[in-house]
């Protein structure tokens, strides 16, 4: 049996299938057809939709059981059917790879490894095939794998297009990924993901990769420290990545002193970036920005989560990147979201259709007092200030678990919701109505119309829709304050969604 060719198929079959399913169903003929009389193109079809409704690459070792036409038809399309070898530790890896066809790639995992000790013996003989090793995925890598893995894998893997590493339960130091890790560069490398390892050779490995189209770095620990420079330096090879996250351990993992935007000449550009994610320090991604222009990155596919050493936060250079990424217009955005959660605050801005919420983005303080997120967001919105002009539905949300802090002052909330004079429909969590209640319902004279000018409609908990607030209710104060200055606030309550 000569191996297929589909140039010589004379049906569209996709084509026949689609004109049938759109016929009446009683002016359609069925004459029997059995699977056998089926076109191979079809039956290659067939078998890549199963494999993919699977979810495993490996599950191709069912259609090679079946029979001897359908075993060599599968065996005639590795790339049609993306076929790969799994060895993982509950594989015989060293019987397995002399059973099945040796020009087949290998996927080596050990997802599924439920003990330890000689299972990395065979994740080893698995990675000693280095010629046809296409992907590794090898999670919760322990202390005493660390050598054998690591040694394994200091020659260069020319078939490499994707690699996930990871501790995830640190019991000790972990050791570096050196400069020969995977003989140094790996020319067809797609997706690299790191997580906790430090990786202090990264930069010159990626000059060398510059196939990468999605790089992540989870959990960067202070001995895998790469300064914003380098790490730019790095990525201006990589013309084809599109989606990039710099995570950080926590706000030690970087040193005292961080270099402040030095003079440029030119930002290093990247051209098919579309996804961003970074998690640390607010002077890090300041230095980083400024040195890079992403003409394709989507507002909605950027997250910014600051965790803070210093009560002034300064971020320009963030928010002028903000504002060069692709992005819909200004006035478009909507919708904005304050969360006051136990460990962080974050501000959202999204813009409102019908009742999702797409195109938005992100920019998260991390810290653990009310008075302090607070603060952040009032800079955090200040320098956000272009974005906030459209603005007219804010939610203000918080963690239902949070303990109170009563003593805030009421200055602090008033300088925070100055800062949305187009805000419309305001929509305060059953768990602020107690902090934000009293500082709308304190407001007197000219200041009940400089706090939310344009406010229409009050969501607040407790309230029926038919029903009435007790006088002594501070929101009865601050809505009888609207209605004499001829500028009323409907009541509704908090699970009343208004639309834009």
């Amino acid at each position: 049996m000569n191996p297929p060719d589909h140039t010589q198929i004379p049906i569209d079959h996709l084509s026949m299938v689609r004109t049938i399913t759109d016929m009446p169903l009683r002016s359609i003929s069925f004459p029997r057809v059995t699977i056998g009389s089926l076109p191979e193109i079809v039956l290659l079809d067939i078998f890549d939709f199963y494999i993919k409704a699977a979810g495993h690459t490996h599950q191709w070792h069912v259609l090679v059981h079946v029979c001897q036409i359908w075993r060599y038809l599968v065996f005639a399309s590795p790339q049609r059917l993306n076929l790969q070898i799994l060895c993982s530790t509950t594989t015989p890896v060293k019987r397995l790879l002399y059973v099945w066809p040796r020009h087949l790639p290998i996927f080596v995992s050990n997802f599924k490894q439920v003990s330890r000790g000689p299972v990395v013996d065979d994740i080893v003989a698995a990675l000693e095939h280095r010629d046809r090793v296409c992907r590794i995925d090898i999670d919760d890598i322990s202390d005493d794998e660390f050598g054998p893995l690591f040694t394994v894998m200091q020659e260069p893997y020319p078939a490499l297009t994707n690699i996930r590493l990871g501790v995830w339960f640190r019991r000790g130091l972990v050791p570096s990924l050196t400069d020969t890790f995977l003989g140094g560069s790996v020319p067809q490398l797609k997706s690299l993901t790191i997580y906790g390892i430090p990786f202090p050779a990264l930069p010159n490995f990626l000059l060398g990769s510059h196939a990468l189209v999605s790089l992540e770095l989870w959990s960067i620990p202070y001995t895998g420290y790469i300064p914003p420079e380098a790490m730019v330096k790095s990525l201006s090879t990589l013309t084809h990545l599109e989606h990039l996250l710099i995570v950080f351990e926590s706000a030690t993992a970087f040193p005292d002193q961080i270099s402040r935007y030095p003079p440029l000449s030119t930002r290093v550009v990247l051209p098919a970036l579309t996804h961003l994610t970074f998690r640390g320090i607010s002077e890090y991604f300041e230095d980083f920005a400024v040195r890079i222009d992403t003409p394709l990155l989507h507002i909605g596919l950027l997250d910014i989560r600051f965790c803070f050493n210093q009560d002034v936060l300064d971020i320009p250079h963030s928010i002028d990147f903000i504002n060069r990424a692709e992005k819909p217009e200004i006035t478009h955005l909507k919708l904005a979201e304050m969360s006051f959660e136990h460990n962080y605050a974050a501000i959202s801005l999204y813009v409102e259709r019908g009742d999702y919420r797409v195109d938005g983005f992100s920019i998260r303080a991390e810290c653990r007092a009310l008075d302090r997120e607070i603060s952040y967001l009032t800079q955090m919105c200040n320098q956000l200030s272009t974005f906030l002009v459209g603005v007219e539905q804010l939610d203000l949300r918080q963690d239902l678990f949070w303990w109170h802090q009563d003593n805030i002052d009421s200055a602090q909330w008033l300088d925070l919701f100055r800062l949305f004079p187009s805000v419309r429909a305001l929509r305060i969590a059953p768990v602020l109505r107690p902090l934000i209640a009293p500082v709308l319902g304190g407001l007197t004279g000219e200041m009940i119309m400089e706090v939310f000018p344009a406010l229409h409609d009050l969501h607040i908990s407790e309230i029926a829709l038919s029903g009435q607030l007790l006088g002594t209710d501070p929101i009865v104060s601050f809505t009888t304050a609207r209605q004499l200055s001829d500028h009323p606030v409907a009541l509704h309550d908090w699970a009343c969604w208004i639309g834009s």
